[in-house]
């Protein structure tokens, strides 16, 4: 995520220390315009004549009232954003770090290895693609079936945060590149051959995407 920058380029930087400056002294600001206002208004009163000393600095006090109420107003408006912004970037590091402690927990570990097992068991079939009968081996092993459905599930969850920007893909790809790798390349081709059966392109459509991404990258 990006942060949150005014971009001009090429003064950014100048104003963008600028804009951290101002809201930094923010209360400054707005005491020293109290206190330009006070003394205009106060040198307007001595300078009209008597009959227009009240409507003249009464007219110097709104219009600086009005301009210090639009300067808090916008810092208060970039102090929220600015906010908001830690918050997501927070909540997003958050998640990613609780997402990725998930692929050492017990039952997560016990899955990984059930699908291992099951690819090492029938390596040959995958190498030849006997695609139909790695399919009526994981109906027979409703465990290996299992762990595969939630491994890829939680594959896919992960793809798609990444890909939406909700987990950061730097940290992910350092946590999980060899992990989707390794798993892309033993059932890529079976992942493949249930699309082709439902005829839809969509069966783990964001595992496959981020994991040749990944490993393109290599």
């Amino acid at each position: 995520m990006q942060d949150y920058k005014y971009k001009i380029p090429p003064v950014e930087k100048a104003i963008n220390q600028l804009v951290k400056f101002i809201f930094y002294y923010r209360l400054v600001f707005v005491l020293a315009a109290v206190l330009f206002t006070i003394v205009t208004a106060l040198h307007i009163y001595q300078a009209s004549v008597p009959g227009d000393r009240l409507k003249n600095s009464a007219l110097i006090i709104t219009f600086g009232s009005i301009i210090i109420g639009i300067f808090y107003s916008i810092l208060n408006y970039e102090h929220g954003q600015l906010k908001f912004r830690h918050d997501i970037k927070v909540s997003r590091e958050t998640l990613t770090f609780t997402t990725s402690c998930k692929m050492h927990e017990a039952e997560t570990i016990r899955h990984f290895k059930n699908i291992k097992v099951f690819y090492d068991d029938n390596k040959a079939s995958f190498i030849q693609a006997n695609f139909l009968s790695i399919q009526q081996k994981l109906k027979d092993n409703p465990e290996a079936r299992t762990s595969f459905v939630l491994l890829f599930n939680y594959f896919e969850g992960i793809s798609l945060a990444v890909l939406q920007g909700i987990m950061d893909e730097s940290f992910m790809k350092e946590f999980f590149k060899t992990v989707f790798i390794e798993y892309y390349q033993y059932y890529g081709g079976y992942i493949v051959h249930l699309r082709n059966e439902i005829k839809s392109s969509r069966v783990f459509y964001h595992f496959t995407q981020v994991a040749e991404k990944w490993q393109d990258q290599e």
